[in-house]
């Protein structure tokens, strides 16, 4: 079975990854059974006490997209009392990248945002 190598990602000091199975390639038929799961890539900074949380949706479908959530936990550990901040959504895996390097530097995440690629139903899926 192919399996690409992990997408590199820009991770400054005070972060967790507790999860990482995010690859440089997105979903194809070679490739799928990577996507079946839930978590592509978890993470938190446990001095702001945020997290964030990286998917494929819908799970096993080649015409999904990655969605990240941003929360913000008032516990010791990010699944105790934590509260949505915000997601985002793309089919482009470097687009998500960004995303994901940008939230990690500034704290700051979106309210609920697209990205620049099509949605699935856009696409005739």
């Amino acid at each position: 079975m192919f399996e690409p190598n992990l997408q590199p990602l820009r991770i400054p000091a005070g972060w967790s990854v507790s999860w990482n199975s995010f690859h440089e390639a997105g979903p194809g038929e070679a490739n799928l059974i990577a996507f079946d799961g839930g978590s592509l890539f978890a993470a938190d900074h446990r001095g702001a006490k945020v997290a964030l949380d990286l998917e494929w949706s819908p799970k096993n479908l080649e015409h999904g997209r990655f969605v990240v959530s941003y929360v913000k936990y008032d516990g010791r550990r990010a699944d105790e009392r934590a509260v949505l901040l915000g997601t985002f959504a793309t089919r482009d895996r470097m687009e998500m990248v960004a995303e994901l390097e940008r939230f990690m530097v500034t704290l700051t995440p979106p309210a609920v945002r697209e990205g620049t690629s099509p949605a699935p139903e856009d696409l005739g899926a």
